[in-house]
């Protein structure tokens, strides 16, 4: 049912914004917390075999690493596709360390995007964990050991060059068959939770790597839904618009 799903909804939507909207809608109107969603990630990784010895375990542990990556850090997925092994360690067990630059990002360097990565991967339950297993014990797998290795941190196992970039539709595959969504509605979830928590549209770009024009904007199309939690979207817009006006007569 998750791979027709998947199937489906890689072949209606191919990363536009508009109708990837719609998945995040539904979670958030049913009320479902990021917090939820962190667990049971969490419980898929405490539950993976003690050793990855086929290449069908490592497809599955490159899924829960790509989504460990996407939950912390809340990357676009073109992002995700473009990090090369340099770019990301894992120092000791339980420890990534994120090297990303500006021009990796869709904003190249605008907003939230201004300086790119250089940090220790969040503290997200199970990602580092996800992540750090899969460099030392899956990827080597997919690429099977060979010296002919195109060096991108995610590849797909039966790609023709060995380590070579993922296509977009099948990172976008590899996600929703462990979160039910694809990468640019979780962002689009990250942005409406932290939004309606207090947290400032300036804050979410930085979290997002964007700029605050994009969020306004699709705040402003989902608080056009009738819906109570989209009126509290469209009460916060107001607010905002309102301290920005004050503080720039001060």
């Amino acid at each position: 049912l998750a791979k027709a799903f998947a199937r489906s909804f890689a072949s209606r939507n191919h990363f536009d914004h508009e109708l990837l909207l719609g998945d995040a809608v539904e979670l958030l109107f049913a009320e479902i917390p990021l917090s939820k969603i962190y667990q049971e990630y969490a419980a898929r990784v405490e539950n993976l075999p003690i050793l990855i010895l086929s290449r069908k375990a490592a497809a599955f542990l490159r899924r829960l690493a790509l989504v460990g990556l996407l939950l912390a850090e809340n990357l676009q997925a073109e992002t995700m596709r473009s990090l090369k092994l340099p770019q990301i360690k894992a120092p000791s067990a339980g420890t990534i360390d994120l090297e990303i630059a500006p021009e990796q990002f869709r904003g190249r360097g605008r907003g939230g995007s201004a300086g790119g990565v250089d940090k220790r991967l969040a503290n997200m339950p199970g990602a580092a964990v996800a992540l750090t297993r899969y460099l030392r014990e899956a990827r080597p797998l997919l690429v099977r050991h060979s010296a002919a290795d195109a060096g991108y941190v995610f590849s797909a196992d039966n790609a023709q060059q060995p380590g070579e970039q993922m296509s977009p539709r099948l990172l976008s595959d590899d996600i929703v068959l462990v979160l039910g969504y694809p990468p640019i509605a979780h962002r689009h979830l990250f942005l409406f939770h932290a939004f309606l928590h207090g947290q400032s549209l300036e804050r979410i770009a930085i979290a997002l790597q964007t700029d605050t024009i994009i969020l306004e904007r699709t705040l402003k199309k989902f608080a056009i839904l009738k819906n109570a939690v989209a009126q509290r979207v469209m009460s916060r817009l107001l607010q905002t618009k309102a301290q920005r006006r004050n503080s720039s007569r001060c």
